[in-house]
């Protein structure tokens, strides 16, 4: 009986200490440093710079805190919709945690003349420290820029953009079709495409018609496709699936449609091997320096109204576009 009761306490002392969890190896969540009731401003907060040409420059926001805090700062544009943020946890602001290209975190482009707010709060403190930046020219994205229907691009004519419709699914153009430019709810993009179409024949259309170009000749993109992405800003009702065709000068077609809902305008980025290719005649091989086209089609569910806009068309190298 001896040896039961200590097989007994063995198995039940195995249970304990497997059952046991360790919580400092299983935590999960980001790290936070609290200000505590003796935290100051060795420096105070600031840019380094009271105005920026980001054509050019970056500004770094600087400051020295008595310890190491979780910090965050909110960047605002006064004219512009455009917002950034930067988070850390340290005890100083430099240009290794803190350092702003110009870029935003929407879908809007800080503006050339506006000032933005800089605005930084510490964890554990409920005051908010400001400073004030100029920008006297905005940044200038990476990539290759197709169109931004502002006369940049590619393709800097309003006329060389043609929409085209079925008048068999579609109707009278002048009553059931709107095209052409728009004017943009974003004060630095100035225009963009609209396009609108009811589908009448149903139930088993889905096509509408699409925006097309002339052609102006290859892009000129520089990378290979693996590293190349296809981005744009675009709008849409729920009832449309956009497509996107591009197309090389070999003759080579690859498409992606976007089935995604749209809550407003959002930021479309795609790696163009996710695209797929629908015509070979080139040799079936994706190569972006010969990419000269990027055509839409107008997709609808039958019987339905859908509304498509698109703005700034870029080609991207290893990342996805912001503004």
């Amino acid at each position: 009986m001896k040896h039961l009761y200590t097989l007994v306490l063995i198995l039940l002392v195995g249970m304990h200490l497997s059952c046991k969890r360790n919580f400092d190896k299983e935590f999960r969540g980001p790290e936070l440093a609290i200000a505590g009731k003796d935290f100051h401003f060795i420096s105070t907060f600031q840019a380094d710079k009271p105005t920026v040409n980001f054509e050019i420059e970056q500004v770094t926001f600087q400051s020295v805190f008595s310890a190491k805090v979780s910090w965050t700062i909110k960047l605002y544009g006064t004219q512009s919709k455009a917002t950034k943020s930067f988070n850390g946890i340290s005890a100083i602001l430099d240009n290794t945690n803190a350092l702003w290209d110009g870029s935003s975190d929407n879908v809007y482009f800080f503006m050339g003349g506006e000032n933005c707010i800089a605005e930084l709060s510490i964890f554990g403190r409920q005051e908010k420290w400001y400073d004030t930046v100029a920008i006297i020219k905005p940044r200038i994205p990476a990539g290759v820029l197709v169109s931004d229907f502002d006369g940049k691009g590619k393709i800097v004519n309003s006329y060389d953009w043609w929409d085209f419709f079925d008048e068999y699914t579609t109707g009278s153009r002048d009553e059931e079709i709107e095209s052409g430019y728009f004017s943009s709810p974003d004060p630095v993009q100035k225009k963009y495409y609209h396009l609108k179409g009811d589908d009448k024949l149903g139930p088993n259309n889905y096509y509408i018609g699409g925006l097309g170009h002339n052609n102006v000749g290859v892009f000129g993109i520089p990378y290979n496709s693996s590293e190349t992405y296809f981005n744009m800003m675009y709008r849409k009702s729920t009832t449309a699936s956009p497509s996107i065709t591009l197309t090389e000068s070999d003759g080579d077609k690859y498409e992606y449609t976007i089935n995604t809902p749209s809550t407003g305008w959002e930021i479309l980025s795609v790696k163009l091997t996710d695209f797929t290719l629908s015509d070979t005649s080139g040799g079936g091989i994706m190569e972006p320096g010969k990419i000269q086209k990027v055509d839409f089609l107008l997709l609808c569910e039958p019987l339905t109204i859908a509304e498509f806009d698109v703005d700034y068309i870029i080609f991207t190298k290893d990342k996805s576009f912001h503004p």
